[in-house]
């Protein structure tokens, strides 16, 4: 299967919104919405945060069709909060999260020139622990009901492997 980022675009809405109303797919993360979110809400906050200069958003696609979004967040000072989440629940399981972090953790370090990428994850959400771990992030506390991780990048990281989309 080939996975690729790409950025995100206001028209994602339209698949986008399902996710944001399907309670599955949220889980084990921080986002729980108190009311249906319509279309033009999801349309609102896509054009919203595509403004934030301080983050990077994406689309993932595996085999060409939009499967979730990974973002780097709070950009500053050489670091970076990762968030990512793959809203096709068809597609859990297939190692698609895993190309996608590869991707944008390549992307972060190499075109970004960040040091350090930050996360929270939900300690119950084993596939993300482990997916986690074995990118190189380590634990480096706890925020409330979160895992709060890390990975800092030494100058000769060669495990992520830099994507052709990034350049």
């Amino acid at each position: 299967m080939k996975v690729m980022l790409r950025p995100l675009m206001k028209s994602d809405a339209e698949t986008s919104v399902r996710w944001r109303n399907d309670p599955a797919v949220w889980t084990f993360t921080t986002f729980s919405a108190d009311r249906t979110i319509t279309i033009e809400d999801e349309r609102a906050w896509i054009e919203r945060v595509l403004a934030d200069v301080n983050s990077r958003r994406f689309a993932i696609l595996a085999d060409d069709n939009y499967v979730g979004n990974i973002y780097l967040t709070s950009i500053q000072e050489g670091s970076a909060e990762y968030h990512i989440f793959v809203g096709e629940k068809t597609m859990w399981g297939h190692g698609v999260a895993r190309r996608a972090s590869e991707q944008i953790i390549a992307y972060g370090r190499d075109a970004l020139g960040l040091n350090q990428l930050e996360l929270r994850v939900h300690p119950q959400n084993a596939a993300a622990m482990k997916l986690y771990s074995s990118l190189g992030f380590v634990r480096t506390g706890q925020a409330g009901d979160f895992v709060c991780m890390r990975l800092t990048f030494e100058p000769d990281f060669k495990s992520v492997r830099t994507h052709p989309a990034f350049g």
